[in-house]
């Protein structure tokens, strides 16, 4: 009654209990747009890199073939200079050597993509890192420019850029993909998010 809630006509308690949760989950919604470390949706059930380190773990001892998706938070403690590639597209995607592709031997110039590497950090633990890499989706994120467009940036406008995402908590989505004939899991993050230092 404190709570103004519109409590069903009715001695089923499943029904009452409902009413009451959801009017408690409003209240912490509201809560939570008060509040910074709250305001930006996912952040407060985001793993860590430690975590997704655990879990990589757990899938390779299982053996099994599988892809999970999780939202990270994480830091991008490097990012390597080197950020296109000329791919064979949109055909095999095969990467260019020599002005042949590699995947297929077609003689192509081919068109630049995105092919980065990163180290990632945990957030709470700097020992705590994480090799990894992406594609379109990562620059995309990283960039917000084509590819065609970043492989006509100067070497000082890519680090303008880069300086902006490294040392910084970042919370993005996450792909872990576990390949049994390679025996090791790879991640892929994307939707990258900058936040501020305040959600350390």
């Amino acid at each position: 009654q404190q709570e103004n809630i519109d409590i069903p006509d009715t001695e089923d308690t499943r029904a009452i209990r409902a009413a009451v949760i959801r009017r408690l989950k409003r209240r912490r919604r509201e809560q939570e747009r008060r509040d910074l470390a709250g305001a930006v949706f996912g952040y407060q059930t985001a793993l860590s890199l430690a975590q997704v380190k655990a879990i990589a773990s757990d899938m390779v001892n299982a053996d099994i073939e599988c892809r999970r998706f999780e939202k990270v938070i994480f830091k991008i403690d490097d990012i390597s200079d080197d950020v296109i590639a000329m791919r064979h597209l949109p055909e095999c995607k095969g990467l260019i050597q020599n002005g042949k592709c590699k995947s297929c031997n077609e003689t192509t110039e081919g068109q630049a993509a995105f092919k980065l590497e990163l180290v990632l950090e945990d957030v709470k633990d700097a020992s705590v890192k994480l090799e990894t890499g992406g594609g379109d989706a990562l620059g995309n994120a990283l960039f917000k420019k084509s590819a065609s467009v970043v492989q006509a940036m100067s070497r000082v406008e890519l680090d303008d850029v880069v300086e902006t995402w490294v040392e910084v908590p970042i919370l993005a989505s996450m792909c872990l993909a576990y390949n049994t004939s390679m025996g090791k899991v790879s991640a892929y993050p994307f939707k990258l998010r900058r936040l501020t230092a305040a959600y350390v």
